[in-house]
């Protein structure tokens, strides 16, 4: 169904460490590619590509950057910022984007990590109205198999649980 019969969508993938989100933002990236590669089963869908030199992280990880802090206002995101204008201006049906820091609501402490700003700032760049977009979350069922998962894959194999879950400094 193109644009001609209903508005244009953002779609959002949220998905942390752990659950898969990468695979599937990495399908996404790859299939829906706004450089005229993706595959014809997408047509009207894209998800932002473009070139340059100082972003090392591949397509289905880059808009990380969209929501860490640090990168505020720098070349980078002003890049990620400009390619995704363009992409939406392109697109029949819409945009696709993702990121595993998606999940990060509101402002946190520790990371400087803000999902909603970032959203908030992609959303009133393109003009979508809040309804035209969609917020796909992505998560492991049961969801003790993602947090074994973590445990599983970033911490010591000789680290019992308790340690995993209990710091003595915390």
């Amino acid at each position: 169904m193109s644009s001609q019969y209903m508005p244009k969508k953002l779609v959002v993938l949220a998905g942390p460490y752990e659950t898969g989100g990468d695979d599937v933002n990495e399908w996404f990236s790859t299939y829906a590619a706004s450089d005229g590669s993706g595959a014809s089963s997408l047509s009207g869908w894209r998800w932002p590509t473009f070139a340059y030199e100082n972003i090392t992280k591949p397509p289905s990880q880059i808009f990380d950057l969209t929501v860490d802090k640090d990168h505020t206002g720098t070349t980078m995101q002003a890049v990620l910022l400009s390619a995704i204008q363009m992409t939406w201006n392109h697109a029949e049906n819409g945009v696709i984007i993702g990121s595993r820091l998606y999940d990060r609501v509101g402002e946190t402490p520790y990371t400087g990590y803000d999902a909603v700003g970032a959203l908030e700032k992609i959303v009133d760049l393109i003009g979508v109205a809040a309804e035209d977009v969609l917020v796909a979350l992505i998560y492991r069922r049961p969801r003790v198999s993602q947090w074994g998962s973590i445990w599983w894959n970033h911490f010591e194999a000789n680290l019992g649980y308790e340690k995993f879950v209990c710091s003595k400094d915390d």
